[in-house]
């Protein structure tokens, strides 16, 4: 299992990566998030963070915490001991190519959003994660097990299904949207922990009526609860 690291001290970093190496998992670590710090010094707090895990670092390039890994500074990254795998979250359609293309063999790469999966899986990545399989697990891994197969035109019309869902995701969040969608499954979706709110009542008739589409077409294999 992936579980992340993340901290704005690096005291809070080395401990949780080592408790994620403890307890069996694998640390995903993001750079520090902070003003005016360089490549170097990128480089040198993974060196110094590599060594804490038992079970080897993923690298998270995650842009919505304000820094974006370069694919030049990613490889610098991926040839540190204890490197294993790369979470992609900048989908660049260059960046993705260098990438899938620079690091085949080195590290593990995955795409960080099942928004848009097809195009990095495509490419040579070896996998994705997802948050919305919480609301959609069959949907989206016929999709992925399409793209296995050699089936792209399947998965391509498979993904254009839930095209709906993507755009209330983007427009609302996707943490608060796939608890609202579980929760019309009959899965124990609950509530978003603050600061996320729940989707605002007036969204709720719209949702519904994404998900009742997907159920009525048998390719989805969704149900929603009676």
């Amino acid at each position: 299992a992936m579980l992340c690291s993340a901290g704005s001290d690096p005291r809070d970093v080395y401990e949780l990566t080592k408790l994620a190496g403890d307890l069996g998992g694998v640390p995903m670590v993001t750079a520090p998030y902070v003003s005016e710090i360089t490549d170097d010094q990128i480089v040198d707090f993974f060196r110094d963070v590599a060594p804490l895990s038992k079970t080897g670092i993923i690298i998270y390039n995650a842009p919505g915490i304000g820094i974006t890994l370069s694919p030049a500074l990613i490889s610098r990254l991926a040839d540190i001991d204890g490197m294993v795998g790369l979470k992609q979250g900048d989908l660049n359609p260059t960046a993705i190519d260098r990438i899938a293309n620079d690091l085949r063999g080195r590290v593990r790469t995955f795409c960080a959003s099942d928004l848009a999966f097809l195009g990095p899986v495509m490419a040579g990545f070896d996998g994705f994660s997802t948050t919305n399989s919480g609301a959609l697990p069959e949907l989206i891994l016929a999709t992925y097990r399409a793209l296995e197969a050699g089936d792209a035109s399947t998965a391509r019309d498979l993904h254009a299904l839930w095209y709906d869902y993507r755009a209330l995701a983007r427009a609302h969040g996707q943490p608060q949207l796939v608890k609202a969608a579980m929760n019309l499954r009959g899965f124990d979706g609950g509530s978003v922990r603050l600061p996320l709110r729940d989707i605002p009542a007036a969204v709720q008739p719209k949702l519904r009526a994404v998900m009742e589409r997907l159920a009525a077409d048998s390719r989805t294999g969704l149900k929603l609860a009676a």
